[in-house]
């Protein structure tokens, strides 16, 4: 009797993408199941529209008056500055929220 759950595969697959080498983004799109956004996966900024993600090439600022620079650095409303982290996910609002388990 097979006591363990059914994979989750959409959970299986962001980490497949995020821990292997092979599927390293390299100037080229991929699809992911995560809100749009900005995330850091691999030690590269990335842009998440619609599930594809491609490396950020320019500056994003969010609905709440937050920016983030193509190099990850955060740069809030008030000034104050802070860098994404690998497995950081930031939505289009300005809310950041970890991926990674």
């Amino acid at each position: 009797m097979n006591s363990n759950p059914k994979p989750d595969i959409e959970n299986n697959r962001k980490k497949e993408i995020l821990n292997n080498p092979e599927e390293r983004i390299n100037n080229r799109s991929t699809t992911m199941s995560v809100p749009d956004g900005v995330m850091k996966m691999n030690g590269r900024i990335m842009f998440v529209n619609d599930g594809k993600l491609t490396s950020l090439d320019k500056e994003i600022i969010f609905k709440n008056g937050s920016r983030i620079m193509i190099d990850g650095t955060i740069v809030k409303k008030d000034g104050s500055r802070s860098m994404i982290r690998e497995g950081e996910h930031i939505d289009l609002t300005g809310n950041i929220i970890p991926i990674n388990d």
